[in-house]
């Protein structure tokens, strides 16, 4: 302790003495801080845990996804020209099929040319009734349904009234509409099928009146058989020589299990309409080796992440923010031991191998090693390409079409989720924390306290000693003053 006088009349240095002592009384508090960061980690760990166990589960569920083998998938060498899908997998045929449109669907369109004006009336002496006409056997009609015919009174109405009345009353079967053209009489009546193929048909005819003063009105003359079109259906080659034809531009009866629809007979820039496409069905081989390279890549991620965490402290190494934790290092030893037990074939089947041994029972289960996947040393999981496709092509591969499990996905399923015990791990985990927080915070409350009554107790002493200083000068100068 110090006596000496400083230039704020104080004998002693108040604050140097209360922090020394206060910093035996923080011991404690630090302790806590230490003990609240090293949960905090340990939450941050567990929870990363938490994620890839996530990853680690969805990755083994879409391997053992029982329709992903047995699908089919379908590819077109040009979209712009054709596309298709896959509407039956057990039908469809693995394999490449050449696909060369010929013909887009159409719908049949009937035109009349020649007059002056759509707004204007037709002279009721030269124009007298269109009929049209809609047999039962027209797919313009319902399945089953009785012809239709509808007769325009055309003179005293304008082409645009025609029209109208057309709509109005064939509402589902045609559409009528009035164009104007770049010849002289330029306007043009024309009428188009609602639906496209050879047996969407109907018919539309003048009367013998109008016809006969086609000289005086100009109707139907000149080129107008180029307006005109027949009702057709979409044709295309299969295999460079089987016709095949579709009253729509879809086709779903031609190849077994697929849907094709000709988008356009132009292949890109190419108005070529020899242009073929290649539609390759395939199996969902290339998707399951995906898959198992995903499931290998996740389990993999778990399985090392764990380790880091839970390793001991050594010479080498710092101790990992899980080290020694019983719940973590039970999830690593529940994983592998979940995957050594390999995968059980669904429905009780079995699959007998080259020695005539049977796998796939329960009691003797298949290795993750006979589908390609390989574990190395230190756990590392990986898939071996030329394994998975020996496996795939052998007498294994049409045996997994019928699914499987494993127990992996079990287990991993026990650890995940709000229910999950790394869940509650981390629950309990902030329970602590929370208490640890409080404790902290009394700490601190009961630190404040000491402090202020230290430096009560200490400003009272160096108060009494400046005092008893000051009274001793004061008894000197008496002294020196009765001596003279």
């Amino acid at each position: 302790m110090s006596t000496s006088q400083i230039s704020s009349g104080q004998m002693i240095n108040v604050q140097q003495i209360v922090s020394g002592l206060m910093s035996i009384e923080q011991r404690p508090l630090q302790t806590l801080t230490t003990r609240i960061s090293t949960v905090n980690v340990q939450i941050s760990s567990v929870s990363q845990i938490k994620s890839l166990v996530e990853e680690a589960f969805t990755a083994a569920k879409a391997v053992e996804d029982p329709l992903m083998l047995s699908s089919k998938v379908v590819a077109s060498s040009d979209e712009t020209l054709v596309k298709a899908k896959v509407t039956d997998a057990a039908a469809a045929t693995v394999g490449a099929v050449s696909f060369k449109p010929l013909t887009l669907s159409g719908a049949q369109r009937t035109t009349f040319a020649g007059f002056s004006a759509s707004d204007s009336p037709l002279d009721s002496q030269q124009f007298g009734e269109l009929t049209i006409s809609i047999p039962a056997s027209s797919t313009l009609l319902a399945a089953g349904a009785d012809s239709k015919s509808l007769t325009v009174q055309a003179g005293g109405k304008t082409l645009l009234e025609i029209a109208a009345e057309v709509n109005a009353s064939l509402p589902s079967e045609l559409r009528a509409t009035v164009i104007k053209s770049d010849t002289v009489n330029k306007y043009v009546l024309s009428l188009v099928g609602a639906k496209g193929g050879e047996d969407a048909r109907f018919s539309a005819d003048w009367d013998a009146q109008t016809v006969s003063n086609v000289a005086t009105n100009g109707l139907l003359s000149g080129s107008i058989t180029n307006f005109d079109i027949t009702a057709r259906n979409a044709t295309a080659l299969v295999d460079g020589g089987i016709l095949v034809s579709s009253t729509t531009n879809t086709f779903s009866e031609v190849l077994p299990g697929l849907e094709v629809e000709v988008k356009s007979l132009a292949s890109g820039n190419a108005a070529n309409v020899a242009n073929s496409v290649t539609l390759s069905v395939g199996d969902s081989r290339e998707q399951f080796r995906q898959r198992l390279s995903n499931f290998a890549s996740a389990f993999t991620k778990l399985t090392q992440k764990i380790k880091e965490l839970t390793q001991p402290e050594s010479a080498d190494s710092k101790k990992g923010a899980l080290a020694l934790d019983s719940g973590t290092l039970s999830l690593i030893s529940n994983l592998y031991q979940a995957y050594s037990s390999g995968i059980t074939l669904s429905e009780n089947r079995t699959w007998q191998d080259s020695n005539g041994l049977v796998y796939g029972s329960s009691s003797r289960p298949l290795s993750w090693s006979r589908l390609g996947l390989e574990m190395a040393r230190g756990g590392v999981v990986s898939l071996n390409s030329v394994g998975f496709d020996n496996a795939m092509n052998s007498s294994l591969g049409n045996t997994l079409v019928g699914g499987f499990s494993s127990s992996l996905s079990n287990v991993l399923s026990s650890f995940k989720g709000v229910s999950g015990s790394l869940n509650r791990a981390v629950d309990a985990m902030k329970t602590n924390l929370s208490a640890l927080q409080n404790s902290k915070t009394e700490q601190e409350q009961r630190i404040d306290r000491k402090r202020a009554a230290l430096i009560a107790q200490y400003s009272a002493l160096d108060a009494k000693l400046t005092q008893m200083n000051q009274i001793s000068q004061n008894v000197r100068s008496s002294l020196s003053g009765l001596a003279r």
